[in-house]
């Protein structure tokens, strides 16, 4: 028997979190930076998102982030910029494990969205694995179809509307809200702390959606104690926050406790190694 290609046994373990009832956490890599996408691989994450419809992954390429992601343990999930057959094509030829694809309100958009993912006749992607056939394993269309994820964005109140016919496709591993949009598409302020009780209930209705079909339920936290209350609530694919949101707090954080003239306890400790440029 040959054995798994990387790229299934990455979606494996996910996959055996969810079925465990355990919620994966990941980061998002919008940087476009290759050696903290690395260090993020290496933290720990259940997984790495490389935001190609913000980040500026869009400009730099989307290939050396899912490698350098990959490299550092955490299965790469590429959000696309569109419901695009070539952004999701390309996205899983640079070796993703996954895709995170945005702005579905259909369940006619999800069904492209899975088509883009599978090979014929399950679906329309087209031959061209770049990395997925260099890494090993037993890399082929029917185990590339059943080796990749697709997740679909609901992020619109046209979405959350539609979230029965959306998570009944087949081929739809999960549901991943956006937050900041779905406020948006409710009048209101993005935020990803929600407070609004009309997105709320919005959410709660995308969670019953899935739990209905039998999919994942994914969202947006915006912080830690976010992170920790939506997992409570049943979601099992939570998005922390991104590479450069943690940059600025982490310098935040220290400089605040530099200014208040406390001791800045554990920042050298705790396995924490300083890297030197001189």
């Amino acid at each position: 028997m040959s054995a798994r290609s990387p790229i299934a046994l990455a979606t494996d373990r996910l996959r055996r979190s969810w079925e465990s009832d355990r919620a994966a956490y990941g980061a998002w890599i919008t940087s476009g930076d290759a050696h903290i996408a690395e260090l993020l691989g290496r933290s720990g994450l259940d997984w790495a998102g490389v935001d190609a419809q913000h980040g500026i992954a869009r400009e730099t390429g989307v290939c050396e982030l899912v490698r350098a992601a990959s490299a550092g343990g955490a299965p790469a999930l590429v959000r696309t910029s569109a419901i695009s057959q070539a952004a999701i094509g390309s996205a899983l030829d640079a070796g993703a494990a996954g895709v995170i694809v945005p702005m579905v309100e259909s369940g006619e958009e999800a069904e492209q969205a899975v088509a883009a993912c599978r090979y014929a006749p399950r679906g329309c992607r087209s031959w061209g694995p770049l990395r997925p056939a260099i890494l090993g394993g037993d890399f082929g269309a029917a185990s590339a179809d059943s080796g990749v994820l697709c997740f679909v964005m609901v992020e619109t109140m046209r979405g959350c509307e539609a979230i029965a016919e959306i998570a009944a496709v087949p081929g739809v591993d999960g549901v991943f809200v956006g937050p900041s949009d779905l406020a948006i598409s409710c009048g209101e302020a993005p935020s990803l702390q929600v407070d609004s009780a009309r997105v709320r209930t919005h959410i709660a209705d995308v969670l019953d959606g899935c739990r209905r079909a039998g999919v994942v339920p994914g969202i947006y936290a915006g912080a830690a104690q976010d992170a920790v209350a939506w997992a409570q609530t049943g979601f099992r694919l939570i998005g922390l926050l991104s590479d450069v949101n943690l940059v600025e707090r982490g310098a935040k954080d220290m400089l605040s406790v530099i200014r208040a003239g406390t001791s800045a306890t554990g920042l050298d400790g705790d396995g924490y190694v300083a890297q030197g440029t001189e």
